[in-house]
């Protein structure tokens, strides 16, 4: 009778272990080894990511699971090495559930590209199945594992994804399904611009040196205090035949995890010298265009002019923080006067460190 209370309150404390909850900033939720959480607003899009933490464990897989405001849903792996052209196996708790080829999925986070089985009736298939297993499992075509992504929690997640999204007894929901039909409102929701890059090096006009920029503009570019930068970054954001925009980052120094940046923009045409002075950035709260003090750990890529995105890491690995983007589209934004402004375009956040490479859109 003892060893049988004993198992049953073992059963218990696993139980309440597996979906005990955490909340943490914008509302995200941490259940098991799932976290989820959702952008900001009344058009929201929502994503639940499977943890891997710091166990070693043999091959463990980050996997998600996004749904947009619109229903679009997308199932991804991120962290090991799938180079497409073959199909994986996937299985739950040992049970083959699919046999398919990934695609890379364009619409995530960041510079790792994850994959993602990209048809949508699989992809429906597939989620009650995860809610209600325990692990699964990717697979070469010949058997041998990729990885594992732990489902301990996905129930919970899933709940948790469909309750902030509004759509408890609503058909479109993953689990909390009811028989109201969805009629999602097109109110003009915004979404991370997606350009091809347009961006051509001019030959006629040299893109400057960094002893250019010490010498000839050293008094504007100062860190605080008249401390003086000793390194710089350029990438050219805008450039023709007869002119030239590039953005500076001054580094500014930092701690151990982060990097601190001063961002200028300096722009030439044919008949002008360089000019530099500090970019200005959109503010999301009020609109006022201001300079930023500093952005932390920055990357700038150039898609149609300039996207930045801005990393606060928690930890080495920097597999959690949070991250801001910063988009200037020179042939599409108006009012500036011809002025380089960085519009706030996208917010990600990781709050909880456990090698996760998909983070969560916030804001």
């Amino acid at each position: 009778m003892i060893k049988k209370l004993i198992l049953i309150m073992l059963a218990i404390q696993v139980f309440n272990n597996a979906h005990a909850s955490e909340t943490y900033d914008y509302n995200i939720k941490k259940t098991g080894d799932w976290i989820t959480g959702c952008s900001q607003g009344p058009y929201k899009s929502c994503t639940s990511v499977a943890l891997i933490g710091d166990k070693k464990l043999e091959n463990p897989i980050t996997m998600y699971v996004t749904r947009t405001y619109f229903g679009r849903t997308t199932i991804g792996f991120s962290n090991f090495d799938y180079r497409g052209g073959r199909p994986v196996i996937i299985k739950i708790d040992g049970k083959t559930i699919h046999e398919l080829e990934l695609r890379k999925d364009f619409s995530s986070r960041g510079r790792d590209t994850p994959v993602a089985i990209s048809d949508e009736n699989i992809v429906k298939e597939s989620i009650i199945p995860i809610a209600k297993g325990r692990v699964l499992t990717v697979h070469k075509y010949d058997g041998t594992l990729y990885g594992y992504v732990s489902l301990n929690g996905s129930y919970a997640a899933l709940v948790e994804l469909d309750r902030q999204q509004g759509l408890r007894g609503f058909d479109t929901a993953f689990l909390l399904k009811g028989n109201k039909k969805f009629i999602p409102e097109d109110q003009g929701v915004s979404a991370d611009r997606v350009a091809v890059n347009v961006v051509r090096n001019s030959t006629r006009i040299p893109t400057p040196t960094d002893n250019y920029i010490r010498k000839n503009h050293h008094s504007d570019v100062f860190c605080d205090e008249g401390k003086p930068y000793s390194r710089l970054r350029k990438d050219v954001i805008k450039s023709s035949s007869v002119s030239k925009t590039i953005l500076v980052q001054i580094n500014c120094g930092g701690d151990a995890l982060n990097t601190l940046y001063k961002i200028y923009v300096g722009e030439r045409s044919e008949n002008t010298s360089w000019n530099f002075k500090r970019a200005r950035f959109k503010d999301k709260s009020d609109g006022e265009l201001k300079p930023l003090p500093y952005l932390p750990n920055i990357y700038v890529s150039n898609i149609n002019g300039a996207r930045i995105e801005s990393s606060s890491w928690l930890r080495k690995q920097r597999d959690c923080g949070l991250e801001d983007n910063y988009y200037w589209d020179p042939y599409t934004l108006e009012g500036y006067d011809g002025e380089v402004v960085f519009e706030f375009i996208s917010r990600y956040s990781m709050p909880v460190c456990a090698s996760a490479k998909k983070w969560i859109r916030v804001l």
